[in-house]
């Protein structure tokens, strides 16, 4: 359901059809595909090893692929951008490299691993809420009442699936 919902907010909030999806689109389906087998592949050995070996180690081994993949794509003048603008910038960077992409993750997967992938991937499905919410407080960003509509229609498909039973 929560698939479809986002398939139907896709399609009324931009002049595409289901049949101009591009590139990037296809790219987009395939990262969602692939991440929530990472997923789920790191709940289950967050139940075997500690969060922070869990997210350390697919780190390594992605790094083969990663590297190559950043140093074609990259764009390094927004990170000599970075350096340019102020300290405070490289601090926020650091910040958000270092907490939010690594260590943050220590504490997830180890709550993967205590709570189980399909209880606690339910709170997770609020970070999208909290961006929408961040968005708008921080960055100016306007909220359509589409969004709004959206936003409290992914809300009642998260309580629906926590409330109905497994068959």
């Amino acid at each position: 359901m929560g698939f479809i919902t986002v398939i139907i907010f896709r399609l009324l909030t931009t002049d595409s059809s289901i049949w101009d999806m591009g590139l990037g689109d296809l790219a987009l389906f395939l990262c969602v595909l692939l991440g929530g087998m990472g997923y789920a592949q790191g709940g289950i050995l967050g139940k075997r090893m500690r969060g922070w070996r869990v997210i350390c180690w697919s780190l390594v081994i992605s790094l083969p692929l990663v590297v190559p993949l950043t140093l074609i794509n990259f764009d390094f003048t927004h990170l000599a951008q970075i350096a340019d603008d102020s300290p405070k910038s490289i601090i926020l960077f650091t910040f958000l490299c270092l907490f939010n992409n690594l260590i943050g993750f220590f504490f997830f997967y180890e709550g993967l691993g205590m709570g189980g992938v399909a209880r606690v991937s339910q709170i997770d499905l609020f970070r999208p809420f909290l961006t929408f919410f961040f968005s708008v407080a921080f960055l100016g960003e306007k909220m359509s009442v589409i969004s709004v509509f959206f936003l409290l229609l992914i809300i009642v498909i998260v309580y629906s699936s926590k409330r109905s039973k497994i068959i």
